[in-house]
Protein backbone atom coordinates (compact mmCIF):
# COMPACT_ATOMS: atom_id res chain seq x y z
CA UNK A 1 0.00 0.00 0.00
CA UNK A 2 1.41 3.40 -0.97
CA UNK A 3 1.44 6.37 1.38
CA UNK A 4 -1.30 7.96 -0.69
CA UNK A 5 -3.52 4.88 -0.45
CA UNK A 6 -2.89 4.68 3.29
CA UNK A 7 -3.90 8.29 3.87
CA UNK A 8 -7.01 7.99 1.71
CA UNK A 9 -8.16 5.14 3.94
CA UNK A 10 -7.11 6.74 7.22
CA UNK A 11 -10.26 7.06 9.37
CA UNK A 12 -8.90 9.91 11.49
CA UNK A 13 -8.03 11.99 8.44
CA UNK A 14 -11.42 11.23 6.87
CA UNK A 15 -13.20 12.45 10.02
CA UNK A 16 -11.15 15.67 10.02
CA UNK A 17 -11.85 16.34 6.34
CA UNK A 18 -15.55 15.63 6.71
CA UNK A 19 -15.83 18.12 9.57
CA UNK A 20 -14.20 20.94 7.61
CA UNK A 21 -17.26 21.96 5.58
CA UNK A 22 -19.46 21.95 8.66
CA UNK A 23 -17.07 24.26 10.51
CA UNK A 24 -16.78 26.63 7.54
CA UNK A 25 -20.55 26.78 7.17
CA UNK A 26 -20.83 27.69 10.85
CA UNK A 27 -18.26 30.47 10.46
CA UNK A 28 -19.87 31.89 7.30
CA UNK A 29 -23.33 31.76 8.83
CA UNK A 30 -22.07 33.68 11.86
CA UNK A 31 -20.31 36.28 9.68
CA UNK A 32 -23.39 36.78 7.49
CA UNK A 33 -25.89 36.79 10.34
CA UNK A 34 -27.68 33.76 8.89
CA UNK A 35 -28.72 30.48 10.41
CA UNK A 36 -28.49 26.99 8.95
CA UNK A 37 -27.72 28.19 5.41
CA UNK A 38 -25.81 25.43 3.65
CA UNK A 39 -23.02 27.00 1.64
CA UNK A 40 -22.31 23.67 0.03
CA UNK A 41 -20.58 25.21 -2.99
CA UNK A 42 -18.01 26.72 -0.59
CA UNK A 43 -16.67 23.20 -0.54
CA UNK A 44 -13.48 22.42 1.31
CA UNK A 45 -14.44 18.93 2.39
CA UNK A 46 -13.81 15.49 0.94
CA UNK A 47 -14.97 16.31 -2.60
CA UNK A 48 -12.72 19.36 -2.88
CA UNK A 49 -9.62 17.72 -1.44
CA UNK A 50 -10.02 14.56 -3.50
CA UNK A 51 -10.57 16.61 -6.64
CA UNK A 52 -7.55 18.84 -6.04
CA UNK A 53 -5.50 15.71 -5.38
CA UNK A 54 -6.54 14.22 -8.72
CA UNK A 55 -5.91 17.45 -10.66
CA UNK A 56 -2.45 17.91 -9.08
CA UNK A 57 -1.54 14.35 -9.97
CA UNK A 58 -2.93 14.74 -13.49
CA UNK A 59 -0.88 17.88 -14.15
CA UNK A 60 2.43 16.24 -13.22
CA UNK A 61 1.50 13.05 -15.06
CA UNK A 62 0.88 14.80 -18.38
CA UNK A 63 4.17 16.68 -17.90
CA UNK A 64 6.03 13.40 -17.60
CA UNK A 65 7.04 13.42 -13.93
CA UNK A 66 7.82 10.10 -12.24
CA UNK A 67 5.21 8.17 -10.24
CA UNK A 68 6.72 9.07 -6.87
CA UNK A 69 6.57 12.81 -7.55
CA UNK A 70 3.00 12.42 -8.81
CA UNK A 71 2.11 10.59 -5.59
CA UNK A 72 3.58 13.39 -3.46
CA UNK A 73 1.46 15.93 -5.33
CA UNK A 74 -1.65 13.80 -4.78
CA UNK A 75 -0.90 13.51 -1.06
CA UNK A 76 -0.36 17.28 -0.76
CA UNK A 77 -3.65 17.84 -2.60
CA UNK A 78 -5.46 15.43 -0.31
CA UNK A 79 -4.20 17.24 2.80
CA UNK A 80 -3.97 20.82 1.52
CA UNK A 81 -7.07 22.27 3.21
CA UNK A 82 -7.10 20.49 6.58
CA UNK A 83 -6.16 23.81 8.20
CA UNK A 84 -9.67 25.06 7.41
CA UNK A 85 -10.97 23.10 10.36
CA UNK A 86 -9.69 26.02 12.46
CA UNK A 87 -11.03 28.68 10.08
CA UNK A 88 -9.98 30.35 6.83
CA UNK A 89 -7.40 32.73 8.31
CA UNK A 90 -3.86 31.47 7.69
CA UNK A 91 -5.30 28.04 6.90
CA UNK A 92 -2.53 27.13 4.44
CA UNK A 93 0.28 27.57 6.96
CA UNK A 94 -1.75 25.88 9.68
CA UNK A 95 -2.55 23.01 7.34
CA UNK A 96 1.14 22.57 6.62
CA UNK A 97 1.85 22.21 10.33
CA UNK A 98 -1.10 19.84 10.84
CA UNK A 99 -0.04 17.65 7.92
CA UNK A 100 3.03 16.41 9.80
CA UNK A 101 0.79 14.49 12.22
CA UNK A 102 -0.59 12.41 9.35
CA UNK A 103 2.60 12.25 7.29
CA UNK A 104 4.45 10.80 10.28
CA UNK A 105 2.09 7.82 10.11
CA UNK A 106 3.54 6.92 6.70
CA UNK A 107 6.93 5.58 5.66
CA UNK A 108 7.72 8.62 3.55
CA UNK A 109 11.25 9.99 3.77
CA UNK A 110 11.85 13.22 5.70
CA UNK A 111 12.55 15.15 2.49
CA UNK A 112 9.23 14.01 1.01
CA UNK A 113 7.36 15.10 4.14
CA UNK A 114 9.10 18.48 4.08
CA UNK A 115 8.21 18.96 0.42
CA UNK A 116 4.53 18.12 1.02
CA UNK A 117 4.38 20.36 4.08
CA UNK A 118 5.78 23.29 2.10
CA UNK A 119 3.40 22.72 -0.82
CA UNK A 120 0.43 22.82 1.57
CA UNK A 121 1.67 25.91 3.40
CA UNK A 122 2.21 27.76 0.10
CA UNK A 123 -0.98 26.81 -1.76
CA UNK A 124 -2.83 30.00 -0.78
CA UNK A 125 -0.86 32.34 -3.05
CA UNK A 126 2.15 30.45 -4.38
CA UNK A 127 4.57 33.15 -3.27
CA UNK A 128 7.17 30.61 -2.12
CA UNK A 129 6.92 27.88 -4.76
CA UNK A 130 10.11 25.85 -4.88
CA UNK A 131 9.10 22.53 -6.44
CA UNK A 132 6.76 21.18 -9.15
CA UNK A 133 4.68 19.50 -6.41
CA UNK A 134 3.81 22.90 -4.97
CA UNK A 135 2.97 24.28 -8.41
CA UNK A 136 0.72 21.29 -9.14
CA UNK A 137 -1.18 21.71 -5.86
CA UNK A 138 -1.60 25.44 -6.51
CA UNK A 139 -2.93 24.68 -9.99
CA UNK A 140 -5.25 21.97 -8.67
CA UNK A 141 -6.67 24.17 -5.94
CA UNK A 142 -7.19 27.28 -8.07
CA UNK A 143 -8.53 25.38 -11.09
CA UNK A 144 -11.13 23.77 -8.86
CA UNK A 145 -11.82 27.06 -7.02
CA UNK A 146 -12.88 28.56 -10.34
CA UNK A 147 -15.08 25.56 -11.01
CA UNK A 148 -16.79 25.78 -7.64
CA UNK A 149 -19.34 28.49 -6.98
CA UNK A 150 -18.17 30.45 -3.96
CA UNK A 151 -19.85 32.86 -1.57
CA UNK A 152 -18.10 35.93 -2.98
CA UNK A 153 -19.69 35.37 -6.40
CA UNK A 154 -23.17 35.38 -4.90
CA UNK A 155 -22.60 38.25 -2.46
CA UNK A 156 -21.22 40.44 -5.23
CA UNK A 157 -24.07 39.63 -7.63
CA UNK A 158 -26.67 40.22 -4.90
CA UNK A 159 -25.23 43.65 -4.03
CA UNK A 160 -25.36 44.60 -7.72
CA UNK A 161 -28.97 43.44 -8.00
CA UNK A 162 -28.10 40.66 -10.44
CA UNK A 163 -29.54 37.82 -8.35
CA UNK A 164 -32.41 37.46 -5.90
CA UNK A 165 -32.26 36.82 -2.17
CA UNK A 166 -33.30 33.22 -2.85
CA UNK A 167 -30.28 32.80 -5.14
CA UNK A 168 -28.08 34.37 -2.47
CA UNK A 169 -29.14 31.75 0.06
CA UNK A 170 -29.51 28.78 -2.27
CA UNK A 171 -26.54 28.00 -4.52
CA UNK A 172 -28.49 25.50 -6.61
CA UNK A 173 -30.60 28.33 -8.08
CA UNK A 174 -27.64 30.43 -9.25
CA UNK A 175 -27.04 30.39 -12.98
CA UNK A 176 -23.38 29.40 -12.83
CA UNK A 177 -22.80 25.74 -13.49
CA UNK A 178 -19.35 24.61 -14.60
CA UNK A 179 -19.70 20.90 -15.20
CA UNK A 180 -16.10 19.88 -15.74
CA UNK A 181 -12.55 20.95 -16.52
CA UNK A 182 -10.00 19.66 -18.99
CA UNK A 183 -6.31 20.50 -18.57
CA UNK A 184 -3.97 19.73 -21.44
CA UNK A 185 -0.49 20.78 -22.56
CA UNK A 186 0.86 21.37 -26.06
CA UNK A 187 4.13 23.04 -27.02
CA UNK A 188 4.65 25.65 -24.28
CA UNK A 189 0.97 26.18 -23.44
CA UNK A 190 -1.05 24.71 -20.57
CA UNK A 191 -4.71 24.96 -21.56
CA UNK A 192 -7.48 25.16 -18.97
CA UNK A 193 -10.79 24.43 -20.66
CA UNK A 194 -13.96 24.88 -18.62
CA UNK A 195 -17.30 23.53 -19.77
CA UNK A 196 -20.27 25.44 -18.33
CA UNK A 197 -23.99 24.86 -18.42
CA UNK A 198 -26.05 28.04 -18.67
CA UNK A 199 -23.47 30.49 -17.33
CA UNK A 200 -24.92 33.99 -17.20
CA UNK A 201 -23.02 36.84 -18.87
CA UNK A 202 -22.17 38.58 -15.59
CA UNK A 203 -20.71 35.39 -14.13
CA UNK A 204 -18.64 34.79 -17.24
CA UNK A 205 -17.17 38.29 -17.12
CA UNK A 206 -16.36 37.91 -13.43
CA UNK A 207 -14.77 34.52 -14.11
CA UNK A 208 -12.34 36.15 -16.55
CA UNK A 209 -11.22 38.58 -13.81
CA UNK A 210 -11.00 35.96 -11.07
CA UNK A 211 -7.85 36.16 -8.92
CA UNK A 212 -7.51 32.40 -9.29
CA UNK A 213 -6.82 32.88 -13.00
CA UNK A 214 -3.71 34.89 -12.07
CA UNK A 215 -2.60 32.19 -9.65
CA UNK A 216 -3.06 29.51 -12.31
CA UNK A 217 -0.82 31.57 -14.57
CA UNK A 218 1.77 31.69 -11.78
CA UNK A 219 1.68 27.92 -11.27
CA UNK A 220 1.88 27.19 -14.99
CA UNK A 221 4.79 29.63 -15.39
CA UNK A 222 6.75 27.87 -12.64
CA UNK A 223 6.39 24.65 -14.61
CA UNK A 224 7.56 26.41 -17.78
CA UNK A 225 4.19 26.94 -19.48
CA UNK A 226 2.00 29.82 -20.56
CA UNK A 227 -1.58 29.46 -19.32
CA UNK A 228 -4.49 29.69 -21.74
CA UNK A 229 -8.13 29.79 -20.58
CA UNK A 230 -11.20 28.75 -22.52
CA UNK A 231 -14.82 28.78 -21.35
CA UNK A 232 -17.21 26.64 -23.36
CA UNK A 233 -20.87 27.43 -22.72
CA UNK A 234 -22.98 24.38 -23.42
CA UNK A 235 -26.52 23.13 -23.03
CA UNK A 236 -26.16 19.69 -21.48
CA UNK A 237 -27.07 17.58 -18.49
CA UNK A 238 -23.71 15.80 -18.52
CA UNK A 239 -22.08 16.30 -15.11
CA UNK A 240 -19.13 13.93 -15.56
CA UNK A 241 -15.74 15.06 -14.33
CA UNK A 242 -12.99 14.78 -16.90
CA UNK A 243 -10.26 15.01 -14.28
Amino acid sequence: MTAYQFLRKNAELAELINSTNYRLNQIINYANGTENVNYGFCCHGKYHMEYVSQVAGHVLTILGYDEHTVMLAKIAGLLHDIGNVLGRHDHARIGGEMSIYFLDKTELLFEDKRLIRHAIADHGNGNNMNHPVGAAVLIGDKAVAIKQRDIEFRKDFFKRGLITEEQLNNPSTLDIDISHIEITVADNVMKFEYFADNMCKEAHEKWLRDINVLLLEKGAAFLGYKADFIMEIQQTTNKSLKI
